[in-house]
């Protein structure tokens, strides 16, 4: 289902959409060409945001406590002034008479197949309107600017600053380029309307492999967001799971919480070309960034960054019962949204094999699903095996410490061994939740993967 249809389309928060806005920005930074202060910095953005806040404490904070003299000159010279710059061309980038029509700047809409593609130098105006907080939530919407975090005090004050720090970093990296942008970001939002009958799948199963790691540094497969209904999730908050680290690393990928609506259950958003710009060590309220950070990843002969992020939600559970998350319609909703990312699109990107022929790339992932969500980890990367193997991908997983994950591997690849279809193991699933209830409804770790090897009656240690 798609709709691009010019007269239909709905403009994101971007200031220059709001001709009354825009003046009053424009003429602010005209009178502020330079600044000398945080305090200068803080009243400007106070003022475009209509005075809702009056102090930005993180910010301020940041600022003070946490650069030193060179850092605080550079925050206030160079990086101010390249915010500014770059959000005085928001027009010249995105006004009406700028752009080809296929491809004007709009909101990727629910329940609506579309696709924009952006130049790495309208990434970065974006991102720049973003610090500064000349952005609007819509309606619907995440939220799109760095307001929120800028207006948090010292309780999240950890977490915001590793975030605050990588965000310095991404700004530093695009001042030493001078202006030479290269490469293109592509946001494909996937809409399915018809999924396979899973019982019926004659799909044989894929290959599986374990690697050690976070999922973004496996830079030789396409890589799972552990994504939030609203892309993004926390983000510009104090968010501090999977997602909102990946976002912080790779702000490139921002800019979806200002293009796209919240995904439905039959939905999923795939990026290509974003990259990521710095490292980190932890996880959670203990997670920091590490320093500055060269993505290996292969570029194309255009200067694009061959990587693919593909961002699904999953259900979040209350608990982490497996019977319950068993549930037909839980599990074909879960199955379908893993399928809605791993299907092949027209961004997905293809490797060469040594026969000369091509496949697609591999899905790096993880437990999906199964941190403050409550997923249950045997049967979600059971689903997720599943559905790429439906979607004719091969899986690296990353299992995060956990050890059931290695027990998955030998029940899968036993399963393999046997040439087992999609199908057979879906029916499988159904047949072990409808007759082992009792054993179901307990949270005894592996229960799942030992019923679904008696079932085709072989152990795994």
């Amino acid at each position: 289902m798609e709709n691009n249809n010019l007269n239909d389309i709905i403009r994101p928060g971007l200031p220059n959409f709001n001709e009354r806005k825009w003046d009053f920005i424009v003429q602010k930074l005209e009178q502020y060409k330079t600044i000398t202060s945080i305090d200068e910095l803080i009243e400007m953005i106070c003022s475009f945001n209509g005075g809702k806040v009056k102090k930005l404490p993180l910010l301020k904070s940041f600022y003070e406590d946490f650069l030193d003299e060179q850092k605080k000159e550079y925050f206030l010279k160079e990086l101010y002034v390249f915010l500014r710059k770059e959000v005085l061309k928001t027009n010249e980038l995105f006004g009406e008479s700028s752009q080809q029509s296929e491809n004007r700047i709009r909101i990727l809409k629910f329940n609506n197949c579309d696709r924009i593609q952006l130049t790495k130098a309208q990434v970065v105006c974006i991102l720049s309107n973003m610090f500064l907080c000349t952005t609007e939530k819509l309606e619907e919407m995440n939220d799109c600017s760095f307001l929120k975090i800028f207006s948090k005090d010292s309780v999240y004050l950890l977490t915001l600053l590793a975030k605050m720090k990588t965000f310095l970093n991404y700004f530093e990296r695009m001042i030493d380029l001078k202006g030479k942008f290269e490469g293109f970001i592509n946001i494909n939002r996937i809409c399915i309307c018809e999924f396979p009958i899973w019982k019926e799948s004659e799909s044989k199963l894929c290959r599986m492999e374990i690697r050690e790691g976070l999922i973004e540094e496996s830079t030789d497969c396409a890589q799972v967001d552990f994504a939030n209904q609203f892309i993004g999730g926390g983000a510009l908050e104090f968010g501090n799971v999977q997602e909102e680290m990946r976002f912080a690393k790779s702000p490139e990928l921002l800019v979806t919480m200002l293009l796209c609506h919240p995904m439905h259950f039959n939905e999923a958003i795939i990026i290509t070309g974003t990259q990521l710009y710095s490292s980190s060590i932890g996880y959670g309220g203990r997670w920091r960034f590490a320093g500055n950070f060269q993505d290996p990843t292969t570029k194309d002969l255009n200067g694009n960054i061959l990587s693919e992020v593909i961002a699904i939600d999953a259900i979040a559970f209350p608990q982490r019962n497996i019977l319950k998350q068993m549930e037909d319609l839980l599990l074909e909703r879960e199955m379908c949204k893993a399928y809605c990312g791993f299907k092949e699109n027209r961004d997905s990107i293809r490797k060469n094999k040594e026969d000369g022929n091509s496949e697609l790339q591999a899905i790096g992932t993880g437990n999906w699903g199964c941190g403050l969500f409550n997923g249950c980890i045997e049967l979600k990367s059971l689903l997720q095996l599943l559905a790429a193997s439906q979607a004719g991908r091969d899986v690296i997983y990353h299992p995060f410490g956990e050890k059931i994950v290695l027990k998955l591997y030998g029940v899968w690849n036993r399963l393999r061994e046997m040439n087992c279809s999609v199908g057979q193991i879906w029916s499988a699933l159904i047949e072990i939740r409808n007759q082992n209830e009792d054993k179901l409804n307990s949270v005894n770790e592996g229960c799942l993967l030992e019923l679904l090897s008696n079932k085709f009656n072989f152990n795994v240690n």
